[in-house]
């Protein structure tokens, strides 16, 4: 029997700390991107390659929190997501 998940609403607090942690992880990977001693080429990759690991991750995460009761994605999308991690990764 699938189990089924109630709904909890976050505090405030909790969504201000998440928030303001996400914030400052891109920031800090932004700025030390930006200030990484290497070519301008070199820098655009790396901004390239954090920016698919960061929406590959955020994909992956809502494809997991949408099939988590039933499955609603097809086999060909679960695998494209999981392939798109493994490779950002």
């Amino acid at each position: 029997m699938p189990q089924k998940y109630l709904i909890r609403r976050d505090t405030p607090s909790w969504s201000v700390q998440v928030w303001l942690s996400f914030g400052l992880a891109v920031t800090a990977c932004t700025i030390g991107i930006w200030h990484m001693p290497s070519q301008k080429l070199d820098r655009a990759f790396l901004a390239v390659g954090f920016c698919f690991c960061l929406f590959a991750s955020f994909t992956l995460a809502k494809m997991i929190r949408d099939n988590r009761d039933e499955r609603i994605d097809t086999s060909a999308w679960v695998i494209a997501v999981w392939a798109g991690f493994a490779m950002a990764v």
